[in-house]
Formats: C-alpha cells, sequence, structure tokens
C-alpha cells in the first residue's frame, strides 16, 4: 500500500491533516525568523566573561546548608533550578523557594563586572521574613537588568542612590517592605521605568522633582508612607494610568490629569481632591522647602509690605491661601488682584537682590479693577522674573519710565500697562520680548519713537494710542495683515519720517531721540540735517565734533567712541553711526528672534 503525501494547496488535503501541519510549519518559521528566541539549554552561548562574572554573582546568592547549596551545582547554570536562560534575557525567580535559612541579598563582588553579568530579572518577591537585610548598592552595577520584584519581604534600610545608574530598568516593586530614608533624587535617571511600586514602607520626605524624568511611566505606587510636601510640577505632568498616593501627609492637590476624567486611576487621599485644596490643603512654605517656594514667598512678602491692605492676610507663610494668589498645582503662582479692594493702594515691589528672579514662580501679575491704586514707578528688578508671562497693570496710577531690564523676559506674553501715567521713551531693549503676543501702552504719556529693532518682534495685538509719539510704527507693523495695530494717525501716515519727526531733547549730559540716524560718512553730510562744528563745545561726551548751532548733537565722536543711532557716543570702536554698523544691529536682533522663535510653541 503507497502512502500518500497530504497537499498543503489544492483537494488532496483534508481539513484535519491541514490543521494538523499548520502549527508544525508555524514552530519551524518561527524558528527560522527568530532562532534567537529559543532557550538556552547551556552556556556555550555565551562569552568567558558573562559565563564567568554571572556565575560568581549568582554563587553569592548561596550560603553553607542553605537550599541553593544543594541545588546549584557544577557551573552550567542554566541548567540550575530557579535560573531561565534565553539567548535575549535571564531570569533568576526565587519566588518559589521555601528557604531553609534566612535569605539576604548579596553585594556584587568589586572583582565582578556587573555590565557582564547576564542577569536581566530577578524575581524574589513574596518570601515574608525569608528575605531581610538590605538592598545592595552595588546592584546598581547590574546595567542589564530590566525587572526587580522584591516585595512583601523584610528588606530594611534606605533606598540606594546608586540605582539611579540601573537606566534600563523598567519594573521596580519593592512594596511591603520595612524600607525607610528618602525618594533618591538620583532615581530620576531611570527614564525607562513603566512601574514603580514602594508602597508600604517607612519612606519620608518629598516626591523629587527629577523623577518628572521617568516620561514612560506607567503606574506609580506610594501609598501608606509617610510622604510629605506637595507633588512636584514636573511629576504632576506625567500621564500616568495607575496611581496610588493615599495615606502619607501630602499637601496640595493631585493633579487634575490624573483624575478618571483622563481614564487614570488615581487613590489619594480626600484632601489632595478636594476643590478647594489649594486652600483648604495648602502646603506651608516650611514644611516644602524647595528654592523656588523660598524665593516665591520672599517675592510676594514685598507685596505686603508695598501695599499695606494685604499685611493682615498675608502674614502667614502659605501664600496658596491669601486672597489673590493662585497656585495651580504646576509649580506656577499667580497674582489676580482685580476683585480685591487695595484701600490706601501702595506701590509694587522691587525683586530683592538676593533672590533668585528665575525660581520665582509666579508668571502671571494682574493688578486692574478695583484694585487700580497702585502708584509708583515699574520696578526694573522684574526684568530678573524669567518666569513671566503676563503682566496686566491697567488703570493704575503708575509714573516714570518703561524699565529696559524688562526686555529680559523673553518670555512675556502679554503686557498691558494702558491708562497710567508711563512717561519717557520705549527702551530699544524691549526688542528682546521676542515671545510678546499682546501689547498695550495706551493713554501713557510715552514720547520718542518706536525702536526699529522691535519691527522685528511677531505681536497680535499693539495699542501704543494716545501717548505723545514721534516718528513712525515699525514698517513690519503697518504692513502685516496679522497684527491688529491702533495707533495715533501720526505716527501711521505715509510721510510719518518727516511729519512727524522727532526733535532731539537736551538731558544736561547727553542728548537722546528715537531718530534713527541718517548720517552714514564719518562726519555729518547733508543728509543728516546737521553741518559738524569743529569750533563750538560739544556738552556730548565722547564727541570729537557736534553739529552747527547744536553742542547737543554729535556728529562724529572721538577716537575710542561709537556714535549710537541716539547721537550718544559710547566706548567702542570709533566712527560715527554708519550703515554697516545700523544693519549689524539689526542683523543680530533678527538671528536672535528667528532662533528662539524656532523653540517656541504656540
Amino acid at each position: 500500500m503507497s502512502t500518500r503525501r497530504p497537499h498543503l494547496h489544492g483537494g488532496g488535503a483534508t481539513p484535519v491533516r491541514a490543521a494538523a501541519v499548520l502549527p508544525l510549519l508555524l514552530l519551524v518559521a518561527c524558528a527560522v525568523a527568530c532562532p534567537l528566541c529559543v532557550r538556552a539549554v547551556d552556556t556555550s552561548s555565551y562569552t568567558v566573561a558573562e559565563r564567568t562574572n554571572t556565575l560568581a554573582f549568582l554563587q553569592s546568592f548561596v550560603t553553607p546548608g542553605s537550599t541553593l547549596a544543594d541545588a546549584w551545582t557544577g557551573t552550567n547554570f542554566c541548567t540550575w533550578k530557579y535560573v531561565t536562560c534565553e539567548y535575549s534575557s535571564m531570569t533568576l525567580d526565587l519566588q518559589a523557594l521555601r528557604p531553609t535559612a534566612p535569605l539576604a541579598l548579596p553585594e556584587l563582588a568589586d572583582s565582578v563586572d556587573g555590565a557582564s553579568v547576564l542577569l536581566t530579572r530577578i524575581l524574589a518577591g513574596g518570601l515574608g521574613s525569608s528575605l531581610s537585610g538590605t538592598l545592595p548598592a552595588s546592584w546598581g552595577r547590574l546595567t542589564r537588568l530590566r525587572e526587580v520584584q522584591l516585595g512583601q519581604s523584610a528588606l530594611t534600610g534606605p533606598l540606594p542612590t546608586a540605582w539611579g545608574s540601573l537606566t534600563g530598568l523598567r519594573k521596580l516593586n519593592l512594596g511591603g517592605n520595612a524600607l525607610s530614608g528618602t525618594l533618591p533624587a538620583e532615581w530620576g535617571s531611570l527614564v525607562h521605568m513603566t512601574t514603580l511600586d514602594l508602597s508600604r514602607n517607612s519612606l519620608t520626605g518629598r516626591i523629587p522633582a527629577l523623577w518628572g524624568s521617568m516620561t514612560e511611566l506607567e503606574e506609580l505606587h506610594l501609598n501608606d508612607n509617610q510622604l510629605t510636601g506637595s507633588l512636584p510640577g514636573a511629576v504632576s505632568v506625567l500621564w500616568l494610568n495607575t496611581v496610588d498616593i493615599s495615606n502619607n501627609q501630602l499637601c496640595g492637590c493631585a493633579p487634575r490629569r490624573w483624575d478618571s476624567s483622563y481614564n487614570a486611576r488615581l487613590t489619594a487621599d480626600p484632601p489632595l481632591t478636594a476643590s478647594d485644596c489649594m486652600k483648604a490643603n495648602a502646603c506651608a512654605v516650611d514644611e516644602s522647602s524647595t528654592p523656588a517656594e523660598r524665593a516665591t514667598l520672599a517675592f510676594l512678602q514685598g507685596f505686603a509690605v508695598s501695599m499695606p491692605s494685604l499685611q493682615s492676610t498675608w502674614a502667614d507663610t502659605r501664600y496658596c491661601t491669601w486672597p489673590g494668589v493662585v497656585c495651580d498645582g504646576y509649580d506656577t503662582v499667580a497674582l489676580d488682584f482685580s476683585a480685591l479692594s487695595l484701600g490706601s493702594g501702595g506701590s509694587l515691589p522691587e525683586l530683592s537682590e538676593s533672590v533668585d528672579g528665575s525660581l520665582v514662580s509666579v508668571n502671571w501679575v494682574r493688578i486692574s479693577g478695583k484694585s487700580a491704586m497702585v502708584s509708583g514707578s515699574l520696578p526694573a528688578s522684574w526684568g530678573r522674573l524669567t518666569r513671566l508671562m503676563g503682566v496686566m497693570l491697567v488703570g493704575n496710577a503708575l509714573t516714570g519710565p518703561l524699565p529696559a531690564e524688562w526686555g529680559s523676559l523673553t518670555g512675556l506674553w502679554m503686557l498691558e500697562l494702558s491708562s497710567n501715567e508711563l512717561s519717557g521713551t520705549v527702551p530699544a531693549a524691549w526688542a528682546g520680548l521676542r515671545s510678546m503676543r499682546y501689547w498695550y501702552v495706551n493713554g501713557n504719556q510715552l514720547t520718542g519713537s518706536i525702536p526699529a529693532e522691535m519691527g522685528l518682534l511677531t505681536p497680535w495685538t499693539v495699542d501704543i494710542s494716545n501717548n505723545e509719539l514721534c516718528g513712525c510704527v515699525p514698517s513690519q507693523w503697518t504692513s502685516s495683515s496679522d497684527i491688529t495695530l491702533t495707533a495715533d494717525s501720526e505716527v501711521r501716515a505715509s510721510d510719518c519720517a518727516a511729519a512727524n519727526a522727532c526733535a532731539a531733547v537736551t538731558t544736561g549730559i547727553t542728548t537722546t531721540t528715537r531718530e534713527r540716524p541718517m548720517a552714514t560718512a564719518s562726519a555729518a553730510g547733508p543728509s543728516s540735517g546737521f553741518a559738524p562744528d569743529t569750533s563750538a563745545d560739544c556738552d556730548v561726551i565722547g564727541c570729537a565734533r557736534c553739529a552747527v548751532g547744536a553742542a547737543h548733537v554729535c556728529a562724529q565722536c572721538q577716537p575710542g567712541y561709537a556714535l549710537r543711532g541716539t547721537n550718544i557716543c559710547q566706548p567702542g570702536s570709533s566712527g560715527t553711526a554708519g550703515g554697516a554698523r545700523a544693519g549689524a544691529v539689526v542683523a543680530a536682533v533678527t538671528c536672535a528672534v528667528l532662533a528662539s522663535s524656532a523653540a517656541l510653541v504656540w
């Protein structure tokens, strides 16, 4: 009798035979496509360094008379019980071990190269009192580790900072032990961590802000510890699926993105999720004690000094409970006095020289409406508040100039200074406000012209009306359909350069004008409007020759000085304001704006 070979294609193959052959073919295909998916049965496929160092580390688990001493014989560790070898991974699983003697986690000997140890998973959870001792700091050299399960045991001591070197670690379970100490900021380097369980220990202190670098984190269990302080803003922005921070002593609010509306499972103490959590569960600064909170408190306390009506309600250190202060739980603070009555008014406080403005968390200041009773000048020191995004001081009684120092506020998005009594010129340094989209200075007493360099900015709305400006609005603003511009007709007219030209103003020391110089030669020529006067004494410091009949207008600077567009001689390269120098200034500002706009996201 002949045997007929079944056909996979055609009518000769029965369904039963085809079904029996198909799994075999799939297995063969998998073996061909993925030869490394087959489990290794010995250590011959590993390098000498891998065999030597892995064997040395595994043997350190063995103690005389222990269960492992009987189970682990020879040097082919891939045949040992509790050890699983694969070409791409290696697992030590002691969870089924029933130790005859107490088990401790061994240190990695200095003679062992941790990078050559093949272990990717160490599973030793659920051993209860059979597993005690501390977490070996030397395990931070086991750089191939991807998963460590040591929960439900009797481990004590601190969390090793050296484990921050395990940058490939994805799962770490240390829950249900007796671990103590603080959460290491160094663990912020565990950027591939997806599951972290430190629950049911005796951990204290704050959650490190650097843990916000764990951008792949999906599950975080910190419940049943003694953690304090607020949730750092960098951690609050993580998109987590499961979060348990209950039974701690945390203050402030749990992030909104962690609640059920964002498909996250959040377990937290009620004060963290209450609608008034920022006030009812506010963090005292002395408890939180971060540099940013101390700097923010110092800045805000200046308002209580300069505005007497705030002194009674801004008396403690929990500034998130103060009227007019809004904390959003993301390390940002807004001042909104629009609904407050400041009574006797006050002034804007200076930022103390001892305070690092880059640490102050205030990003919005609004003093308008009922609270519009502030007088005095704009503090130049606010130029160091680099987190500022909006300043709205409409309808107050502010006087004095626009501080040139505010040109450093590169993140400022909205600036409303309308309906005050501000005077002087618009500083050329304000060309540095590259993020500004809304600019209102209408209804003041500003003079001079708008610096030409500000034409390189890309605001959406500008109102400079009802001032005493001369010259012209930057041509980029008048020609752009993307800018809503409100300005007096004189600065928008087609002949504004001539009909609304800026007159020079004598200050007693130097002469200033907002008109850009037209001279391109070393001495004033016909295009400059002034002829050089070599006989008249010049009032301009550093000037060699003044214009005829105008001792306050310099035509040519002395050697070693450079003539600015405002007719001021400054130490620098000698000569007058030429087209090349003006072009260099514009080119530099252009490059700065273009470079910054590449990183700006709207």
